[in-house]
C-alpha cells in the first residue's frame, strides 16, 4: 500500500525535496527517548558509586540509632541532614566516571555475594522531608525504604521495582517485554547452582530468603514502557519491572542490553514520556554533485538556517503531524483489523490477524488447511514462540474460549483500535486542508478547537498552526476521543549532507512520527 492510501499527501514547507531510502540498516535509524528530562543512552548498568554513597549513611544510621529527622538543607550536590542529636553531609555527586570499567560485573558480583540482611529506622514527622529521603536513597538499588507513620524504615531487599534503559537491536517492543517477562518471572532458579563452584553467586546468598522478600516460587514480572519503539532501529527507552535485582543484572538476551538500574516506587504508563530524539541516516537513490550539494545548502540558508559544526542547523521546523505508517503494522492493515473490533465483528478482526500470518509463512497452504478444519493444536504448534499474539490466539480458539477479545492484552487491542482512529485522523487532515484553499468550497464536517491553560476549546478561526482535531471516539473505553495537533514541530534539527546520504538529528514530542518529519525533506522507502 502506497502512502497516499494512508492520505499522507500534503507537505508543509516547500524544500527541495531528494529521493531516498530509509532503514537501509537498523544502524542507520536510532532513536533515544527522553523520559523524566534524562535523554535514555549507553550508560553504566548501575551507579556503583551511588551505592558506596548510601553505603556511608547506612553505616553513620547504624552508629547512632534513635535519631529524629529535623531537616535537609541542599549545598550545590551536596545535602545536610540534621537529626537532633546530630548532622550528616550526604554527597548526592553520583560521579558516574568510574563506573564505566571491565570490572563492574566483577564489583557487583563480589557486593552481593557478602550482602547482609540489615533494617535501619529513624523518626521523621515531616512528610516532605520523608520524600526527600526516599529520592536520595533511591541510589541504591539493593535495598527498600517505607514510611510507617512517624517511622522512616530501611531494609535490604533484592525482590522490588526496579527502573532501567533498554536498548534493542531490530527488535519490536512488545516482543522484548514478553522476552523479558518470560526470562524474569522466574527468578532465582535461573543463577541457582547446586554445585556452588560453578556459579557466579554462593548458595549462601540464594538462601537468604529475608533479603528476597519472597520464596523461590515465581514473581509475576510485569514489564512497563511509556511507549513503543521502531523496530528495525537501535532503540533506547526506560521501562520498569517487580523482579529479582540478580536476575535483571545478569540478564543476557541476544540484541538487547539494560544500563543504568535504579529502585523505583511505581510502574510506567503508556504515554509517560516527553519525546524522543532521533538521530537517522538517509541512503540517497542518486549521488549528488558538490554543486548540487552547495545548491541545497544554501537554498536552506535562505529558509533560516545556519551553518554549525560543518552542519545546517534549524532551531525548529514545521510539518503536518500525520501519523505514520509504523501505526498501520507490517501487513498495512491494522486499521481494517481496528475497525472490525469497533464495529462488533471480533471473529472476523481475529479471523484477519491470523491470516495475516498465516499468509507470511511458507508453509501457508498447509496452515490454512488446519485453520479450516480448526486443528488449533497442530497450527500452534507450526507457529514460532515469537508471534506472541497469534500464539495466544490459537491457545485461546483451542481451549474453546468464545470470548478471544476479553482474553487479549489490552495493549494489543488498542494498537489495533488506535490505527483505526489514525487512519481516520489523515483523512480529516487533509479534508480540513483542502478547505482552507480559496477556490474549494469544501465543508468542514468536524469541529476544530485550540488548547488554551491545558483545555481544549472550540475555535472555528484559529491559526492553522494552533488547530486540533478530535480523534474520532469508538465503541472502547480503550479507545477515547483525544485531542491531536495538525501541525507539529521539530525541535533542534542538524542536517549533515554528503553526496550520498544525508543524516538527521532533531527530537520530537511524545506522539509524533519521525517519517512525516522527514517527508519535508526526503522522498523516502524503508
Amino acid at each position: 500500500m502506497t502512502e497516499q492510501e494512508f492520505f499522507h499527501s500534503k507537505h508543509y514547507n516547500k524544500f527541495t525535496k531528494l529521493s531516498g531510502k530509509i532503514k537501509n540498516e537498523c544502524e542507520d535509524f536510532i532513536v533515544k527517548e527522553i523520559y523524566d528530562n534524562e535523554i535514555c543512552e549507553d550508560k553504566a548498568k548501575i551507579n556503583y558509586n551511588g551505592i558506596a554513597i548510601v553505603d556511608k549513611f547506612l553505616k553513620f544510621l547504624a552508629e547512632n540509632e534513635n535519631l529524629t529527622l529535623l531537616e535537609i538543607n541542599k549545598y550545590e550536590v551536596n545535602y545536610e541532614i540534621i537529626f537532633d542529636k546530630c548532622k550528616y553531609v550526604f554527597n548526592a555527586n553520583e560521579n558516574e566516571e568510574d563506573n564505566r570499567n571491565d570490572h563492574l560485573n566483577e564489583t557487583i558480583i563480589k557486593y552481593l555475594n557478602n550482602l547482609e540482611y540489615k533494617e535501619y529506622f529513624f523518626n521523621c514527622n515531616d512528610k516532605e522531608l520523608r520524600t526527600l529521603m526516599h529520592t536520595l536513597l533511591k541510589l541504591h538499588p539493593m535495598i527498600y525504604t517505607f514510611s510507617d507513620g512517624c517511622y522512616f524504615k530501611i531494609k535490604t531487599c533484592l525482590i522490588q521495582n526496579y527502573s532501567f534503559i533498554l536498548k534493542k537491536i531490530n527488535k519490536d517492543t512488545s516482543d522484548v517485554k514478553n522476552l523479558l517477562e518470560r526470562h524474569l518471572s522466574n527468578t532465582i532458579d535461573p543463577v541457582y547452582k547446586d554445585n556452588e563452584s560453578e556459579g557466579l553467586f554462593t548458595n549462601e546468598l540464594l538462601n537468604k530468603l529475608d533479603i528476597l522478600e519472597d520464596t523461590r516460587s515465581n514473581i509475576s514480572c510485569r514489564v512497563s514502557f511509556a511507549g513503543n519503539k521502531d523496530k528495525k532501529a537501535i532503540t533506547y527507552q526506560r521501562m520498569n519491572v517487580k523482579c529479582n535485582f540478580i536476575s535483571l543484572f545478569m540478564l543476557h538476551l541476544n540484541n538487547i542490553e539494560i544500563f543504568d538500574i535504579r529502585r523505583s516506587n511505581k510502574g510506567i504508563d503508556l504515554g509517560e514520556l516527553y519525546g524522543n530524539k532521533f538521530v537517522i541516516k538517509v541512503k540517497l537513490d542518486d549521488a549528488l554533485s558538490k554543486e548540487n550539494v552547495d545548491a541545497l545548502i544554501e537554498n536552506h540558508l535562505n529558509e533560516n538556517a545556519i551553518m554549525e559544526n560543518g552542519k545546517l542547523y534549524f532551531k525548529s521546523v514545521k510539518f503536518i503531524n500525520y501519523f505514520g505508517m509504523q501505526r498501520f503494522g507490517r501487513s498495512k492493515n491494522n486499521h481494517v483489523i481496528g475497525e472490525l473490533f469497533h464495529n462488533g465483528k471480533v471473529n472476523e478482526g481475529v479471523s484477519l490477524i491470523l491470516m495475516t500470518f498465516i499468509n507470511s509463512r511458507k508453509e501457508s497452504e498447509l496452515m490454512h488447511k488446519l485453520l479450516e478444519e480448526r486443528d488449533y493444536n497442530s497450527l500452534l504448534k507450526l507457529t514460532p514462540h515469537s508471534f506472541f499474539l497469534e500464539r495466544k490466539i490459537l491457545y485461546l480458539l483451542m481451549k474453546n474460549q468464545k470470548i478471544v477479545l476479553n482474553k487479549l492484552p489490552r495493549e494489543t487491542i488498542m494498537l489495533y483500535l488506535h490505527s483505526y482512529q489514525s487512519y481516520v485522523f489523515n483523512n480529516e487532515v487533509n479534508i480540513f486542508l483542502e478547505s482552507l484553499k480559496d477556490d474549494v468550497p469544501t465543508k468542514k464536517e468536524f469541529d476544530i478547537f485550540v488548547k488554551k491553560d491545558e483545555e481544549f476549546i472550540q475555535n472555528e478561526n484559529a491559526n492553522l498552526d494552533e488547530v486540533y482535531l478530535k480523534l474520532h471516539k469508538l465503541n472502547n473505553k480503550l479507545a477515547k476521543g483525544d485531542f491531536r495537533r495538525i501541525i507539529s514541530t521539530a525541535y533542534e534539527v542538524f542536517i549533515k549532507y554528503s553526496n550520498d546520504e544525508v543524516i538527521f538529528e532533531f527530537t520530537l514530542e511524545k506522539g509524533i512520527y519521525a517519517t512525516m518529519f522527514l517527508r519535508e525533506f526526503i522522498n523516502s522507502k524503508e
